[in-house]
C-alpha cells in the first residue's frame, strides 16, 4: 500500500476528491460559449448556463461529502 491509502481510510473519500476540476469546466465552457459554427456559438446559453451552474453545485458539495467521507 503507498502513503496516499492507509488502512482505514476509505477509497471512496478519495474518488470524491477528485470530482472537482471546475476551472477546466469553466474555461471549455467559455470557450464554447465564444466559439461560432455559421454565425451561431456552439454552445447555447442555456447550455452554458447549465454548465456554470453544475460547476457551482459540484464546488459546494464535494467539500461537504468528502467531511462526512473521512469522518466515517
Amino acid at each position: 500500500m503507498g502513503t496516499i491509502l492507509r488502512p482505514g481510510n476509505r477509497r471512496s473519500s478519495f474518488a470524491i476528491g477528485m470530482i472537482p476540476h471546475d476551472e477546466v469546466g469553466l474555461i471549455f465552457a467559455g470557450i464554447g460559449a465564444s466559439l461560432r459554427l455559421e454565425e451561431a456559438t456552439i454552445l447555447s446559453e442555456i447550455v452554458y448556463s447549465a454548465i456554470v451552474v453544475m460547476v457551482v453545485i459540484t464546488m459546494l458539495v464535494t467539500p461537504i461529502t468528502l467531511r462526512w467521507g473521512f469522518q466515517k
